[in-house]
């Protein structure tokens, strides 16, 4: 019988032994054997045997990864069996390999990918921190993301192979630090004296280094980087509000943001400051521009005196009283607010100077004047004296740059109380102590002298005058002889006096060793010497007598009387020393004496003589004469006896014209125009026969008028004729005929013609005629005559503020050779300029003074009538430095205009935008502000807008011209029409233009901030690794950089699949509604310090400031980045409200409920 061979086993049962890598094989046992043997093969050729006596056995020293072929055989001690069946082992899958970390920073999480060994169905990422934190992922791929990783740990990551049920396959332990934690507990010190700002924070966990950022109020930021948990800012801009923040990092992350402090830095220097002084008051007015988040405002003054005082506002201004006299004070401002003071602005004061002292008077009797001397006053540049009467009536003043002056032009006899102020450029001081002096006494008012003709005296009286204690009469001849007299009382008494001596008689009054100017000068003179030497002789055509004499010393006119015995007198008069005594009768005889004559006495009569005059025969004489005749006709009758008549005429210069005829009538030729003739007919050439007729007296016709001379009434643009006077002539008649047609005639009878309202600035030639009876001379020569000018026409006025000054220009008057233009105030004060031209520039302008213009021509004798005055105003000059800032609101940008303030008085000011919004002249702006005391003004103007500004300042003078213009454009308004093209690996991000935009800026968004990832000036940018949602376009330019615009929504994209992430990022930047801000409110003086709850989302916010009242309140509205404000300049214990609002790119929060408080009374 033969042995069978023994059956293959049959594997009931493997178990993969994961942690040694080996398979337990367990089988049922076949008849007759005795041992059995596994096989284990790969098809690469990996073998792995077992045998045993038993039903199991473990094969060892598999690889991993790997599937196994395993067959059984048994043995039975002859013979093995054939292989039975054979299984698929699969052993322990292979552990990873390469494994790689991807930290992702933003999310504090990491990004494990792994090489996969062979046999894994899947894998578990395993973190462990050092402190025992865990965390983990796991994915049937070769990566996953481990979240939510502790900050600032180190992590041991290893990735395990999981596959038949084993989890031992794990691949080498990488390290990964995680995100540095935020740091915490941030502290922000600021150094005052240096401006520097110290930043402290706690260590953060795995942090290597530090960056601590200061991002201004104004968009200004800063930062500064540190290994350690400290960090100082040193170059933080002065006077804003600085919000701090600090991350970590390790040198692959930074964290997030810590929460951030607000610190204010330093208060800038003060700037554009003023000191001015109110004289009256001796106090100090300083004044500065406001700045940015500045409390109050120190002002301290030290004068060299050691003298110090200061004073403090939280506005822009404020007062020091009481200052010094003669200090030149320094003074420094300094900015302050709840914490630090600003550097010190500096500047100076000069104070009002100190009076004079020790004033001192001396009389100077001979000039009645008054030398005035004192010790100087400090600060003094000059000094004025000044002497009022103790009635207050008159005063008098001098002026001195060095401690003496004469007070002249005084009254005298008066009592004057002299006293010295000190002056500098600005002020004088109070009036010294005043120390009186007595004036020369008067001179006697009203002298009268009265003569005495016969006694040969005079007699001085006058007014009595208390203040002279005696008076001296001093009476001069001039020739230098002098009589004289003393009195106490209020006569003096003259005698002695020789004839024919002028005298001026004066008085002064005596008191102590003053004597009195000299009374104004009475001239008289002693009675007048007796005439001598007097001779007369007959004229017989005439009947006249011609009688001369000597001249008599102090005679001003002689007196010739004719006596007859019948009392048929005749005299006559003459200053010269010849006189015709004419009228007398015919055959008879007079007797004449001569009289010297002058205001006060007569003389004697002189020595008398006597004439007879001849006897008188013919009768019934007649002449005639026709108008312009050379001859006169002379008829009479015919006497008995006489055969030959003479006709003669004496003419009244004694010209002779003689005619002779047998008959009744005879022609006297030569008869001379305008003569008085005395006509006579004798019956021979013996004028003084017996045969001869009374004097006939006839006059011929007038002659021209001779040596007129035109004299102008210049108040009355006219003329006043006059001319040699004519015997005959019975009236006059002037004609003057001006160039341009006006013809002007007047009548007169004397030898004098006026005529008024002449037309101005004309050339009239002027003729004269003289009329007698039916008679008309023959028209004078023409005389030429210049009328009064005509006034300045068409006068403009242009005021020069910056130096004081008007320019005038007019157009020439007729006639005109000077102009005279005056600037008058309403008080009377005046100034002027003088010219020959048609243009005057009057400087000396007050600023903020009204002047009345005006202007009058002259041509050297007559001056015009005024012009209408012209009404202008010194009006203040417009500011020099207008400055300009911006500060960028949600939609819009605030424009801060601020000036120097003007010296003048009582200015406000306006301030003018104008612009084109978008660059689009047909979209233009033109705002103006209200007019404002203060130096500042707000205005928000749209994006995109260029814009000019310029300041007007006002006063009652006027409205000034406008400043120099500051020009400039807001920040560019945000893209629109953004959209993108493309996918995350790809795109083309493109935008429409924005107008005054320098260029454009691409960001990605994330939940960190923005990172800038394109810059272009075009209008398109291309992109890698975006998506739609997060990217934002912006404009920039000089003024600052635009609100991002997003991609339009709706827009059709090649989309993907938004992380969750991602989603909930962006839910988190654009929340649907804002959280209404909670707001605080601090009351400092007249200014509110408001702080709010920072409100997620929020990109601006707005406050409200009003008053609390029923009527129609006064709002102040601003637009904040920051989340404090400071409003300033509210009116003293008033009740504000205050309401703000959130608000970003899309929407707005409502308005917080208001808080209301009250600012505090002012001081």
């Amino acid at each position: 019988m033969f042995p069978l061979v023994p059956c293959a086993p049959e594997v009931t049962a493997t178990h993969l032994e994961c942690s040694t890598d080996s398979v337990l094989l367990q089988w049922t046992p076949t008849d007759g054997s005795i041992s059995y043997t596994a096989d284990a093969r790969t098809p690469e050729g990996l073998v792995s045997t077992c045998s045993s006596n038993s039903t199991n056995c473990e094969l060892r020293g598999l690889s991993c990864g790997q599937t196994y072929n395993v067959t059984m055989v048994s043995y039975d001690g002859l013979c093995h069996s054939m292989p039975g069946t054979g299984l698929a082992v699969a052993s322990v899958p292979c552990p990873p390999k390469n494994v790689e970390l991807n930290l992702l920073c933003s999310s504090n999480s990491a990004h494990v990918q792994w090489k996969a060994g062979s046999g894994a169905e899947s894998f578990e990422v395993h973190a462990i921190s050092t402190d025992g934190q865990m965390t983990g992922c796991d994915s049937t791929n070769t990566s996953c993301v481990m979240p939510n990783l502790v900050c600032g740990s180190i992590y041991n990551i290893s990735v395990l192979a999981i596959g038949h049920k084993c989890n031992v396959s794990r691949s080498e332990i990488t390290t990964l630090h995680s995100v540095p934690c935020v740091p915490n507990h941030i502290q922000a010190n600021l150094s005052c004296g240096s401006g520097v700002v110290d930043v402290s924070w706690q260590p953060s966990q795995g942090a290597l280094s530090y960056t601590a950022v200061a991002q201004g109020s104004g968009g200004f930021a800063s930062s500064c980087n540190s290994s350690s948990t400290v960090c100082e800012f040193s170059n933080l801009l002065c006077g804003l509000t600085y919000s701090i923040s600090v991350t970590a990092s390790d040198h692959v992350c930074t964290s997030a943001p810590s929460n951030s402090v607000q610190l204010d830095t330093v208060p800038c220097e003060p700037h554009g400051i003023v000191a001015q002084l109110e004289c009256s008051s001796h106090t100090g007015v300083v004044s500065w521009e406001q700045g940015d988040h500045v409390a109050s405002y120190l002002v301290q003054a030290s004068g060299p005196d050691g003298h110090q005082t200061y004073c403090s506002s939280p506005a822009t201004s404020c007062r020091l009283p009481s200052l010094h006299c003669g200090q030149a004070y320094n003074l420094t401002l300094t900015a302050q607010d709840s914490h630090c003071n600003s550097q010190n602005a500096f500047s100076q004061l000069q104070s009002v100077p100190c009076a004079p002292t020790n004033v001192q008077t001396s009389l100077v009797c001979l000039s009645n004047s008054v030398a005035v001397t004192w010790q100087s006053g400090s600060g003094a540049l000059s000094y004025q004296a000044e002497g009022i009467t103790v009635d207050g009536t008159h005063k008098t003043y001098c002026n001195s740059s060095v401690t003496h002056c004469n007070l002249e032009h005084l009254l005298c006899g008066e009592t004057y109380n002299v006293s010295v102020l000190s002056v500098d450029h600005a002020c004088s001081s109070e009036k010294s102590l005043f120390t009186q002096v007595q004036t020369a006494p008067c001179p006697p008012q009203t002298v009268d002298v009265q003569v005495n003709c016969s006694a040969g005296s005079m007699t001085v009286t006058w007014p009595a005058n208390p203040d002279a204690q005696s008076f001296h009469v001093r009476a001069e001849t001039s020739g230098g002889g002098a009589l004289s007299c003393d009195s106490t009382s209020s006569s003096c008494s003259i005698s002695g006096l020789p004839c024919g001596q002028s005298y001026s008689v004066t008085v002064t009054s005596v008191r102590g060793g003053c004597e009195s100017q000299r009374s104004t000068a009475v001239n008289v003179t002693s009675a007048p010497c007796v005439p001598q030497g007097e001779t007369g002789n007959l004229d017989c055509v005439t009947n006249s007598a011609w009688v001369t004499w000597l001249q008599a010393k102090g005679a001003e006119s002689y007196t010739v009387l004719a006596v007859e015995r019948g009392e048929a007198n005749s005299s006559c008069s003459a200053t010269d020393l010849h006189c015709n005594v004419p009228d007398l009768l015919c055959g008879a005889t007079y007797t004449f004496h001569i009289t010297a004559v002058n205001s006060f006495c007569r003389s004697a009569p002189g020595n008398a003589f006597e004439i007879q005059t001849a006897p008188c025969a013919l009768t019934s004489i007649t002449a005639h004469t026709d108008c312009y005749s050379s001859h006169i006709t002379v008829s009479w009758q015919l006497n008995e006896g006489s055969s030959l008549y003479v006709a003669t005429a004496e003419g009244h210069d004694q010209s002779i014209l003689i005619c002779n005829s047998t008959g009744t009538s005879c022609a006297l030729s030569g008869a001379k125009c305008g003569m008085q003739y005395t006509v006579i007919i004798s019956a021979s050439s013996d004028k003084c026969s017996s045969l001869r007729s009374p004097p006939l007296k006839m006059h011929t016709a007038p002659c021209a008028p001779q040596n007129i001379t035109v004299n102008p009434v210049c108040d009355s643009n006219g003329m006043t004729a006059a001319w040699s006077p004519s015997l005959v002539a019975e009236s006059y008649s002037l004609t003057a005929s001006s160039r341009d047609g006006d013809v002007r005639t007047c009548r007169s009878t004397t030898n004098n013609c006026t005529l008024l309202h002449l037309h101005c600035g004309q050339i009239y030639d002027v003729s004269i005629t003289a009329s007698a009876g039916n008679c008309t001379s023959m028209a004078s020569q023409q005389v030429t005559f210049y009328t009064v000018p005509c006034e300045p026409q068409n006068m403009t006025v242009e005021v020069q503020c910056d130096t004081g000054t008007a320019s005038l220009s007019w157009v020439e008057g007729h006639g005109s050779l000077q102009y005279f233009t005056t600037a008058q105030t309403k008080d009377g004060h005046t100034l002027h300029c003088d010219t020959t031209d048609t243009s005057c520039s009057i400087h000396g302008l007050t600023c903020g003074t009204l002047y009345n213009f005006s202007a009058l021509a002259s041509d050297g004798t007559c001056n015009s009538s005024v012009t209408v005055p012209i009404q202008r105003g010194a009006v203040p000059c417009p500011p020099v430095t207008v400055r300009v800032r911006t500060h960028l609101m949600v939609d819009a940008t605030l424009v801060r205009v601020s000036w120097n303030l003007v010296y003048c008085p009582d200015v406000m000011y306006l301030v003018r935008v104008t612009g084109a919004i978008q660059d689009n002249p047909e979209s233009l702006m033109d705002v103006s502000s209200y007019w404002t005391d203060i130096s500042y003004f707000e205005f928000p103007v749209p994006c995109s807008t260029s814009y000019s500004v310029t300041v007007f300042a006002q006063n009652s003078a006027g409205i000034s011209r406008p400043s120099q213009a500051v020009t400039g454009v807001t920040v560019p308004c945000p893209p629109v029409n953004v959209t993108f093209s493309g996918d995350s690996s790809s795109a083309t991000v493109a935008w429409r233009s924005s107008a005054l935009t320098t260029g454009y800026r691409v960001y990605q968004l994330s939940s960190g901030g923005r990172v800038p990832v394109c810059l272009t000036s075009n209008l398109s940018c291309e992109v890698s690794g975006l998506q739609a949602s997060n990217v934002a376009v912006t404009a920039w330019n000089s003024a600052g950089e635009s609100l991002a615009s997003r991609v339009a929504s709706g827009q059709a994209l090649n989309r993907r699949k938004r992380n969750v992430e991602f989603a909930k990022i962006y839910a988190s930047l654009t929340p649907e509604e804002l959280a209404v801000p909670v707001a605080r409110v601090a009351v400092t003086g007249q200014s509110l310090q408001v702080e709010w709850s920072l409100v997620r989302g929020a990109e601006s916010y707005t406050l409200i400031v009003y008053e609390d009242t029923e009527e129609q309140p006064k709002e102040v509205v601003s637009v904040y980045r920051t989340e404090i404000a400071t409003v300033t300049e509210l009116e003293p214990a008033t009740r504000y409200c205050i309401i703000v609002s959130a608000k970003n790119n899309n929407i707005q929060s409502t308005y917080s409920h208001p808080v209301c408080v009250t600012t505090d009374a002012s001081e």
